[in-house]
C-alpha cells in the first residue's frame, strides 16, 4: 500500500521512520492519512519554536503545502460584464475551488487589457514552475480599471486551516523579469500579494467583507508599493487590520520597509547583500503572526525574505480588550490581491508563486553561512568550517552546499556537504588558490523544490 503524507509519496513503513526520527519533536496526525491529489493539509502538533536556530532535521510537518504540480490547468473565467466571480467550497459552480482549497474570488476584466491578450487574473499552470518542471500559480494583474471599480484588478485564491494562535505562511515569488512600477496612470503603484486573517465560515455572505463588521478580522496584508507620487522607491508595505471595538478598520497602521538603501532596491542589491526582488529569480517570503493574549498589546509580526529577517513588529493589539483573542485566531490566508499597478499601454503583468507553504515553525530558507573560513591542511586537500547563520527563527537545516573554483567570479564546481559545520574538499591541484562560497539547504518532506540559503562571503586558499 502506498501513501502520500505531506507531499512525500511513501510506503507504510517510511510513515513509521517519519514519526521516530532523530530531532523531530512533534506528534503527526494520522486522521487525514490518505489524501487526494493536490495540496496537503494536516492539522500537525509542533512545538511554538524558541527562535535559535537550527534544527537538523528534514521532517517537520506542514498544516498545509502546495506545489501545484498535481493539480490539473485551472483558470477560472473573469466576467466580461463588470461582475465578480466567486465560489465557495460547497458551491456548485463552473469552475470548481481547486482541491484542497476554500474559496476563490476574481474581478471581471478590463477592457485595456485586450490590448495584450486578455490574460485570465487566476491560473495554476505550467507556464512558470519554480525548479524549471511542474506547475505553479500565476496571477495576472490588470493594467486599468474601467469595469471593475477602483480595485477592480482583483483575485484570491484562498486555504482555511484550523484555528491558530501562531502561524508562518511561506512561499516562493516570481515577478516577470522586466516588471515595471509605471507612474503615468496611478503616482503610486502597489501589488497585494497575501492576506492572512481570521475568517467565520458560517457566515457566507460577508466572506469578501474587507472593512466594516468582523469578517476577515484580523488581518494582515502585505504588498509591494511606490507610494509618495511616484518619488519612493519601492517599498514592502504591511498594513495591519485588527478587530477594533467598532468593528471597522480605524486601527489599521502600517509598518513598512523601504526596499532602497537598507536593505535593497527593487532592480538593484543593497548594501546588506540581499538580492533584490525584481531580478527575475525566484524568492522566498514567509510571514509570522503571533496573536495577543487578552486585553494586552502583545502580539507579533515578522517577516523573512530569502531567509533574511527583513521586519519584526511587537506591541500589535490584533483583538481590543474586551474581545476573546480565542474566539479570533488566524484560520485563512488568501495568495493574491488587488493592486493599482495601472499603465496607459494596457500591458498586463503576472508574477508566479509556487512551493506554498503554511506551517507552525519557520519553513523558509535558512540564513547563509557566516564566519567561513578556508585552510590547506594536507597535499591537494582544504579544509572548510563555518558557522550557521541567525535570522531570529528556528530554522531547518538538512545540509549544504559548498561551491568553489580557481576564479573568484566564477564558482563552477559545487559539492554536497551534511549539516556539520565543517567540510574537508580533497582532489585539488597544488600550488592553485581556490575560491570558496558555502549555502545551507532545507528539504523537508512536504517540499518538491529544496530552499536553499544565499551563499557565504567569498574565501580563499592556496592548496598545498
Amino acid at each position: 500500500m502506498s501513501i502520500r503524507i505531506l507531499g512525500l509519496q511513501t510506503g507504510v513503513s517510511a510513515f513509521l521512520l517519519l514519526g521516530l526520527a532523530a530531532g523531530c519533536n512533534s506528534t503527526t496526525s494520522i486522521s487525514n492519512l490518505v489524501l487526494p491529489e493536490g495540496p496537503i493539509s494536516e492539522d500537525s502538533e509542533i512545538p511554538s519554536p524558541s527562535f535559535t536556530p537550527p534544527i537538523s532535521t528534514v521532517n517537520a510537518t506542514a498544516v498545509f503545502s502546495d506545489s501545484f504540480n498535481n493539480h490539473e490547468n485551472w483558470t477560472p473565467p473573469q466576467s466580461q460584464t463588470g461582475a465578480t466571480n466567486t465560489c465557495i467550497l460547497g458551491q456548485i459552480c463552473t469552475t470548481p475551488v481547486p482541491s484542497g482549497y476554500h474559496d476563490y474570488r476574481v474581478a471581471a476584466a478590463e477592457s485595456c487589457s485586450n490590448l495584450d491578450g486578455n490574460h485570465e487574473t487566476l491560473n495554476i499552470n505550467d507556464l512558470h514552475p519554480r525548479g524549471g518542471t511542474g506547475k505553479s500559480f500565476v496571477m495576472w494583474s490588470e493594467p486599468c480599471y474601467s469595469s471593475g471599480g477602483s480595485w477592480g484588478s482583483d483575485g484570491l485564491l484562498g486555504v482555511h486551516f484550523p484555528d491558530r494562535n501562531e502561524v508562518y505562511v511561506r512561499y516562493w515569488i516570481q515577478f516577470q523579469p522586466d516588471w515595471q512600477w509605471p507612474t503615468d496612470v496611478s503616482p503610486s503603484p502597489m501589488q497585494k500579494f497575501l492576506h492572512l486573517s481570521h475568517l467565520n465560515p458560517s457566515l457566507a455572505t460577508s466572506i469578501w467583507s474587507f472593512f466594516d463588521g468582523t469578517q476577515n478580522k484580523p488581518r494582515f496584508t502585505p504588498q509591494l508599493a511606490k507610494f509618495g507620487g511616484g518619488s519612493y522607491r519601492i517599498q514592502f508595505d504591511l498594513p495591519h487590520s485588527p478587530l477594533t471595538a467598532a468593528r471597522n478598520n480605524s486601527a489599521s497602521f502600517n509598518s513598512d520597509v523601504y526596499l532602497g538603501a537598507s536593505p535593497l532596491d527593487w532592480t538593484t542589491p543593497g548594501p546588506a547583500g540581499l538580492p533584490a526582488p525584481g531580478d527575475g529569480n525566484w524568492h522566498s517570503f514567509e510571514f509570522f503572526v503571533r496573536m495577543n493574549t487578552a486585553g494586552n498589546a502583545d502580539g507579533a509580526e515578522k517577516v523573512w525574505y530569502d531567509g533574511n529577517l527583513v521586519n519584526s513588529t511587537t506591541g500589535i493589539a490584533w483583538v481590543p480588550a474586551g474581545d476573546d483573542p480565542d474566539l479570533w485566531k488566524w484560520n485563512h490566508v488568501w495568495l493574491g490581491g488587488n493592486n493599482s499597478v495601472l499603465n496607459a499601454s494596457g500591458e498586463e503583468q503576472w508574477y508566479a508563486v509556487d512551493d506554498f507553504v503554511v506551517s507552525d515553525h519557520y519553513s523558509g530558507p535558512p540564513p547563509k553561512p557566516a564566519n567561513v573560513a578556508a585552510q590547506s591542511t594536507g597535499e591537494k586537500t582544504v579544509q572548510l568550517s563555518w558557522t550557521e547563520g541567525e535570522n531570529s527563527a528556528e530554522y531547518l537545516l538538512s545540509g549544504h552546499r559548498i561551491y568553489y573554483g580557481t576564479s573568484a567570479t566564477d564558482l563552477n564546481q559545487s559539492v554536497e556537504a551534511d549539516s556539520s559545520n565543517h567540510f574537508e574538499l580533497g582532489g585539488l591541484s597544488s600550488g592553485q588558490t581556490y575560491y570558496f562560497q558555502v549555502s545551507a539547504i532545507k528539504s523537508a518532506s512536504y517540499d518538491s523544490n529544496e530552499n536553499e540559503s544565499l551563499r557565504s562571503a567569498v574565501v580563499s586558499a592556496l592548496v598545498n
